[in-house]
């Protein structure tokens, strides 16, 4: 006895499955396929989809097709997702819409690429892991990183965290390289812990009660004018940092002023041998023998 081919309809609409095919009745089940495949032809478009050529069927006896999409990309898809309009592109129309889970998005509202939210800037879509989805946002501190669409969307991040740092001080300085600058200054000087502290704090050099305060010593010392100036005790090296006492210098300026500069006489101020061979245009060896027989330079 020959088993009949017994079909039962799914909830996908023109989807059928099969529970006992006889081997006999293979040719029938062949002629099924044939017939869905014989729904698209080459050239066919659907939406942003063109149709090129039959690719290949799943366990289901479903056809997939290869497509070409309108932003270039070829890809293959369901033909029947496709035919009922269930995909539309290769996944750009997505990302273009903002259905891909964006960071911002809301009912009636598209993630486009300069969207805000709290200090992040919309960047780049950068793709998906599983169900998450990633964005490359860039900060108003000017810190780009990648983050997951649900933390920016559910508000649980508003910034690469200046923000809070922000909220805890008052001068909004945090982080620049003054603050920087400042902070090094204190350690050095009374952090027993820290790296240089045997060259300051430990030799007594300290810094003035009013520095202790940000906001005095940046109402004292202004903006640091370049990466390139650091802090310099001067005139008095031998002493503390406090108004008065101090300046912005660069590395140059300051290897001028340390105690191990051999001094000469130029016009009648004190200044060391590097800096009076480059006034004078007077070789530095020169220089040193006139020191050394304490000879005024006149320039």
């Amino acid at each position: 006895m020959v088993r009949k081919v017994q079909w039962r309809q799914s909830k996908r609409p023109d989807m059928m499955l099969s529970h006992h095919v006889e081997p006999g009745h293979r040719q029938q089940l062949r002629g099924l396929v044939m017939a869905r495949m014989t729904l698209m032809t080459t050239g066919d478009k659907f939406n942003r989809l063109t149709v090129i050529e039959f690719s290949h069927q799943d366990k289901f006896g479903f056809p997939h097709w290869r497509f070409q999409c309108d932003c270039g990309k070829e890809c293959v898809k369901s033909g029947s997702l496709v035919r009922r309009s269930l995909t539309k592109s290769c996944g750009c129309l997505q990302v273009e819409s903002g259905r891909t889970n964006g960071p911002f998005r809301r009912k009636g509202a598209e993630t486009k690429i300069g969207d805000k939210c709290g200090r992040w800037t919309v960047v780049e879509f950068k793709g998906r892991v599983g169900a998450r989805y990633f964005w490359l946002l860039k900060c108003d501190c000017g810190t780009e990183r990648v983050c997951r669409a649900d933390t920016i969307r559910s508000g649980k991040s508003v910034s690469c965290g200046c923000s809070q740092i922000d909220s805890a001080t008052t001068h909004g300085m945090h982080g620049t390289s003054t603050y920087k600058s400042w902070r090094a200054m204190i350690d050095r000087c009374e952090n027993p812990n820290a790296t240089c502290y045997w060259r300051y704090g430990g030799k007594g050099i300290k810094v003035c009660e009013r520095w202790h305060s940000f906001e005095n010593f940046l109402a004292d010392m202004n903006v640091k004018p370049s990466p390139k100036h650091s802090i310099d005790r001067f005139p008095n090296q031998g002493g503390g940092y406090e108004p008065g006492n101090c300046r912005w210098a660069t590395s140059k300026e300051q290897a001028r002023n340390k105690k191990s500069n051999v001094l000469v006489e130029l016009n009648g101020r004190m200044v060391s041998a590097a800096e009076a061979a480059e006034i004078t245009g007077i070789r530095y060896a020169k220089v040193l023998q006139m020191a050394k027989a304490k000879q005024c330079i006149r320039h």
